[in-house]
């Protein structure tokens, strides 16, 4: 079975999972509290980020290339992405959310968790 290294609360993570289970694609979740998921993503042949997804031909460990894969890989009348020029502007539009959205979100994230101990911890645990 496929495996899936994650942090509880990364909206990247979040991701990956939203885009394996619309593929069709059974996987197992291996969730880490942020600091330690650096060991395990590179412990499952990833770099220090998450998620990383544990495939027979090896790890994959950039959310936009778990789209990627789980699209080739899953029921193709469950697609992400179209073909050609198409398949590219989508590509770009998750770029730039990545890029622009995802660092800002992060921080907001973190800010507002740190302000409510309790549920942070719940998250992390």
């Amino acid at each position: 079975m496929l495996r899936l290294i994650t942090i509880p609360i990364s909206h990247y993570c979040e991701k990956a999972r939203w885009a394996l289970q619309r593929a069709g694609i059974a996987y197992r979740e291996e969730p880490h509290v942020q600091g330690l998921h650096r060991f395990y993503a590179r412990r499952a042949g990833g770099g220090q980020t998450v998620p990383v997804l544990v495939t027979p031909e090896g790890a994959i460990g950039e959310s936009e290339q778990i789209l990627e894969w789980a699209d080739a890989h899953g029921d193709p009348s469950l697609r992400l992405f179209g073909e050609g020029a198409e398949r590219e502007e989508q590509l770009a539009v998750c770029r730039r959310l990545d890029e622009r959205l995802g660092p800002h979100g992060r921080r907001l994230i973190y800010v507002r968790m740190f302000e409510q101990r309790d549920l942070l911890l719940r998250y992390n645990d």
